[in-house]
């Protein structure tokens, strides 16, 4: 256990059900290697992380984290690098979670191969978010704290919490999510970047996402230009993990 989240309890146990997962962004191919996109379930009941104690030092641009660890100059910018485990991803989700202003405590689990990317589900005191097993040890920390604030938001907001989403409920949950994770010190504008450099999909449920992330933007009031300049960063990110060989040697 990570001293500085006293509220989320380690857990990495493979969970095999997934009935009644919330499941709001979609795996993609384009971001999360070996394997096909993978489909969203309908939301759940979302129970938003919470913690105490304060978020930890910056570490990059614009870049809060709740870990210890990253207090060393040593580690890399988490916009641009995999999580170093269940327990950093845990120290983002409570980190997020203070900014929700509730007192939720729960934990991190990983979820079936086929599931969502991340669904949170149980009782208000003893929470679960399941993260795919891929995503989790890929998709950067700075992202996950939006992808988290996203699922947070279903709860605080009421949004479909019970029943179908749709793309305005899910472009609303964006917003209250992203905020939520602005205020914990995350960068928009890189997450923003990352979701354009990844293969975009449409579902009647979730819409477009390339489409929610650019209604975002202008909710903002980000430059374009900002984001395509991040874009293009995790684009060549993305190569040099496909083509190692390519990659600059020391």
């Amino acid at each position: 256990m990570l001293r500085l989240v006293r509220s989320w309890k380690s857990g990495i146990a493979q969970v095999l059900a997934v009935g009644g997962i919330a499941g709001s962004l979609m795996l993609l191919e384009g971001c999360v290697s070996r394997g096909a996109a993978l489909s969203p379930s309908g939301p759940g009941l979302s129970v938003p992380a919470g913690a105490a104690g304060a978020a930890g030092a910056l570490v990059g641009p614009g870049v809060r984290s709740g870990s210890a660890a990253f207090a060393s100059s040593q580690l890399a910018d988490p916009r641009y690098r995999p999580p170093l485990g269940l327990a950093e991803l845990e120290q983002v989700a409570s980190a997020v979670g203070i900014t929700t202003g509730s007192a939720i405590h729960g934990r991190i689990v990983t979820g079936p191969e086929t599931g969502p990317l991340c669904g949170i589900r149980g009782s208000m005191e003893d929470g679960i978010i399941r993260v795919h097993p891929r995503a989790a040890t890929q998709i950067p920390p700075n992202s996950w704290a939006f992808i988290f604030g996203h699922e947070f938001a279903h709860q605080t907001q009421h949004l479909a919490q019970h029943g179908a989403t749709t793309p305005e409920l899910e472009l609303r949950a964006d917003l209250v999510g992203a905020d939520y994770a602005r205020k914990a010190g995350f960068d928009l504008v890189a997450h923003l970047g990352w979701i354009l450099s990844c293969r975009d999909q449409y579902s009647a449920s979730h819409g477009d996402w390339h489409g929610r992330a650019q209604a975002t933007a202008q909710h903002f009031g980000i430059n374009p230009v900002d984001i395509q300049l991040q874009t293009e960063r995790y684009r060549h990110i993305q190569f040099l993990a496909r083509h190692p060989r390519d990659a600059p040697h020391s």
